[in-house]
């Protein structure tokens, strides 16, 4: 997307692991995103919408990867060819196709007294995009504000790079790994994880819960990313 993405964003881009656009996202867009992905996390979890923040952040975490897969308001945004040419410029790789969605919930440090306990996994201490992670090759990671903050309900400082205001983004290179504890940092505020991974990227065996759906869909470890499951966003 050459007209957003220039030299400057580029160098900026290698030389710190991300790089922030503010409102590259309609606020209108947001506003329906928001909707969307808080109704297909309470459809997952059996919860109403109004308790979605009661649930333990470990328990969020597990349910809230590849949304887009079962809702197609989420499904329309993830696949628009926008913002994964914008990760293409920024990371001079095309084509790139969609790794995952994962969205993340302002959640407020933990309070067990408070949430309901954690199903499955308590919360990994960050999320790694190189390393460890099931999908080979992912070459950039778009990470928006879908529903701003509320920023005197901030609790703590951070250095990770996140996006506060509405329809800003940031993008992250793949070393760049993002600390989970910023989503406990908030006690609101909606943000939705978008993956872009190089054309030729395969699925690899993973210490990650998330990986279970790729081998329900048939993968095995070494198998390249099929178009059907992982469609090309950028060309």
């Amino acid at each position: 997307m050459k007209d957003i993405v220039d030299n400057k964003h580029r160098e900026y881009f290698a030389e710190n692991g991300w790089i922030e656009f503010e409102g590259l996202v309609p606020q209108d867009a947001c506003a329906g995103l928001s909707t969307a992905l808080k109704t297909e996390m309470a459809d997952r979890l059996d919860c109403d919408l109004e308790k979605l923040h009661l649930e333990h952040p470990g328990t969020l975490y597990r349910s809230s990867r590849d949304l887009w897969r079962d809702n197609n308001d989420v499904q329309a945004f993830v696949k628009k060819k926008r913002y994964g040419d914008v990760a293409a410029e920024l990371t001079e790789t095309s084509p790139l196709r969609l790794a995952f969605d994962h969205v993340f919930f302002g959640t407020g440090q933990i309070d067990d007294a408070v949430m309901m306990p954690a199903t499955e996994s308590p919360l990994p201490e960050s999320l790694h995009f190189d390393e460890g992670a099931y999908i080979n090759g992912i070459a950039c990671a778009m990470i928006v504000c879908v529903e701003a903050p509320d920023t005197e309900d901030e609790e703590g400082d951070f250095e990770t790079p996140l996006p506060v205001e509405c329809g800003s983004a940031v993008f992250l290179g793949p070393s760049t790994s993002l600390d989970l504890s910023l989503f406990t940092d908030f006690n609101s505020g909606i943000w939705l994880l978008v993956a872009y991974a190089k054309v030729g990227s395969r699925f690899v065996h993973a210490d990650d819960p998330h990986a279970h759906a790729l081998k329900d869909l048939g993968y095995s470890s070494g198998d390249r990313l099929l178009d059907q499951h992982h469609p090309v966003i950028s060309r």
